[in-house]
């Protein structure tokens, strides 16, 4: 398993982030379009993946060991920033419980080495999808393919 797909079963089937209507139909990231053709609900998330790089590590080859940005951005159109304070909190939950855990029980899976909490965004206005979101955003430090 890769780590997008491992971050994306993380996301979408999440049981806490389910009750606030985040679910593998309202999750969108790695092959679905940036953001959603039109707002899917009353909230939804879009999980962003930035450059993988080296990470200032020396390791080259298959199974290397590099780090890539990804940060999860969630709308609500809720009159508050109620639902989307509490997904971003039960985001770092998730990303901090990964340090050190199986990409997945296939043979060239890997292990995530580092999650870093890079931060969280400011509040925002989409005035396409009439909805509040904000962003949080990790660093992972991976091995496997």
């Amino acid at each position: 398993m890769t780590v997008r797909e491992l971050i994306y079963g993380l996301v979408s089937m999440d049981p806490q982030l389910a009750l606030l209507g985040i679910n593998p139909d309202t999750t969108f990231a790695g092959g679905a379009p940036d953001s959603p053709p039109e707002a899917p609900g009353r909230t939804w998330a879009v999980l962003n993946w930035g450059q993988e790089n080296g990470a200032g590590l020396v390791a080259r080859g298959r199974g290397r060991p590099s780090g890539r940005d990804c940060s999860l951005w969630v709308y609500s159109r809720h009159d508050d920033f109620g639902d989307i304070n509490t997904a971003l909190k039960r985001w770092c939950e998730l990303m901090d419980a990964l340090v050190a855990a199986k990409t997945g029980s296939g043979p060239n899976d890997g292990w995530v080495i580092e999650t870093s909490w890079q931060g969280d965004s400011a509040d925002g206005w989409d005035d396409v999808y009439k909805a509040n979101y904000r962003s949080s955003e990790y660093t992972i430090i991976a091995s496997g393919d």
